[in-house]
């Protein structure tokens, strides 16, 4: 029977893992603005979980404490996306992806100086792989490339840092006496991300026009499959699986990221490019299983 339920969970985490690796795809191919794109992502994710947690009578009000981790949660999901959807436009979805996924190592770093958590050598390695990784993606020409290509990159790290807070900040939630459920704890942060980016886009002057039946397809896809469905799979998948398991699955996602920007975006892509990729996935997979067996939870992607 274990073997079973570990199995079908693999399987959950196969599927949640390749639904959110089109998040940044339906960020591209939308003709709303980056905001007005996360804003619905959000939105419409938020409906979904809505009926998927009524239906599943998952209780949606566990005390103040629940509520305002949530709100927390929420606050650095908004920045997350806000800059993330940025950094997209900028550099394509594959290496806005990629660089959004050194949260791990973020992680991993605040865990150790400030949790005095126990690591072991992967996390070093991950560091230096990072680095070289990094370099081969986006350093090598770095003069060479555009303005706009170097605020993207740099837009990518920041959304790894707005992201390092909001897995904390979940897993922190996590270890409530009474606390949400993970898809009710998503669910909230969906309501809070909601509020927060439709404030940023009234106050910027963005309008909420949904343009085209196409744009709402594109967006209502966005929402419900990358905010909603894959995020349901991946919640429901986690606590049977061993973390380093977990996190080579979980890697499926960058990798199809970047897979999907070379064919539908024609982005160029050479072997510095590849063993840069390489070694960018190595170090997110190292910075993931570094940390004691216990604090799996904090095995996250996009």
């Amino acid at each position: 029977m274990n073997n079973i339920l570990k199995n079908k969970n693999m399987g959950l985490l196969l599927a949640g893992s390749s639904i959110i690796s089109f998040s940044g795809v339906f960020t591209r191919l939308s003709e709303s603005s980056s905001s007005i794109s996360a804003f619905y992502r959000v939105f419409f994710g938020a409906l979904f979980l809505l009926v998927f947690c009524l239906i599943k009578k998952e209780k949606l009000w566990m005390g103040i404490p629940a509520f305002l981790y949530s709100a927390l949660a929420g606050l650095f999901f908004s920045l997350d996306l806000f800059v993330w959807h940025r950094s997209i436009h900028y550099i394509g979805p594959g290496l806005a992806t990629v660089l959004s996924n050194f949260q791990v190592v973020f992680i991993t770093f605040i865990s150790i100086f400030i949790f005095k958590e126990k690591i072991n050598w992967k996390f070093y390695l991950s560091i230096f792989l990072a680095l070289i990784g990094i370099f081969l993606l986006c350093g090598v020409n770095w003069n060479g490339n555009t303005e706009s290509y170097k605020t993207g990159v740099i837009l990518g790290l920041v959304t790894a840092v707005f992201y390092t807070g909001y897995i904390l900040t979940l897993n922190f939630s996590f270890k409530l006496e009474n606390k949400f459920s993970p898809k009710g704890n998503i669910f909230w942060v969906c309501v809070f991300s909601t509020v927060i980016l439709g404030t940023i886009s009234k106050f910027s002057g963005e309008s909420f026009d949904l343009i085209s039946n196409k744009n709402l397809i594109i967006l209502l896809a966005y929402g419900i499959l990358g905010q909603g469905l894959g995020w349901v799979f991946i919640s429901s998948s986690m606590s049977t699986i061993p973390v380093s398991t977990a996190g080579l699955i979980l890697l499926m996602q960058p990798v199809l990221s970047m897979t999907w920007d070379i064919i539908f975006f024609k982005r160029p892509t050479n072997i510095i490019d590849l063993i840069g990729l390489i070694l960018s996935l190595g170090a997110i997979y190292l910075g993931a299983t570094s940390r004691e067996p216990e604090n799996k939870n904090l095995t996250k992607t996009k």
